[in-house]
């Protein structure tokens, strides 16, 4: 776990915490802060980590989504992209729930 206090959104990605994203963005958390070590949103973090409850909460509070499409068709990110032993198919999931969503490629 890391030694912020209180946890940051992206702490909720990793862990599967929607309760915590929930608490902390009702309480002035910055949903479009970027993680120090990648550099993403905890959108973008959510897609890539198929966090759905996660997407579903950013997404309602009006996350900036433009890339979220994108990360999941693609199904990997960062240093993952190139691999291709890494299975891409669960990511298909994703793609509808942000179809369900309203969010495309351009939003």
């Amino acid at each position: 776990m890391t030694d912020g206090i209180p946890p940051p959104l992206h702490v909720c990605v990793y862990h599967e915490n929607p309760e915590m994203l929930e608490w902390l963005l009702d309480h002035g958390a910055d949903m479009e802060r970027r993680e120090q070590d990648y550099g993403s949103t905890p959108l973008n973090t959510a897609v890539v980590m198929r966090r759905k409850r996660i997407i579903r909460i950013l997404v309602k509070r009006g996350a900036e989504a433009s890339r979220a499409m994108s990360l999941a068709q693609r199904g990997l990110a960062g240093d993952f992209e190139d691999d291709p032993s890494l299975d891409r198919e669960g990511y298909q999931d994703i793609v509808e729930l942000l179809r369900e969503l309203n969010v495309d490629s351009g939003h």
